[in-house]
């Protein structure tokens, strides 16, 4: 088994989550994933929760291409189904990302 470590400059995505109408969509909840699926020590996904403000943050990410996703009920109440939905696809170059908008759009239904 062999080991190689190296230095790699991790990078900080943050943005906000806006509903249909451009209202915060506080509590929608944020996944972030590489776009290649692949086995490392701290896990494939990492997800978080917008603020009230609808604001996001990802730390410490490594450089790799991601998918960016984010999901919420266009209801209030703890049952209500996620039905709305928002994905972009993100580069991590060693550098923070700021400034990102998902914005939310009804998901489509089968």
């Amino acid at each position: 088994l062999e080991f190689r470590v190296s230095h790699a400059t991790v990078s900080r995505i943050e943005g906000a989550v806006l509903r249909p109408d451009g209202a915060p969509a506080g509590g929608a909840r944020v996944i972030l994933e590489p776009r290649e699926p692949r086995v490392n020590l701290e896990g494939g996904v990492r997800t978080a929760t917008a603020d009230p403000a609808g604001r996001f943050v990802f730390q410490n990410v490594p450089p790799d291409e991601y998918r960016l996703a984010a999901s919420a009920a266009s209801a209030a109440g703890a049952q209500a189904p996620r039905d709305l939905w928002a994905q972009t696809d993100v580069v991590v170059a060693g550098v923070d990302v700021s400034g990102l908008t998902l914005s939310l759009a009804t998901a489509a239904q089968l």
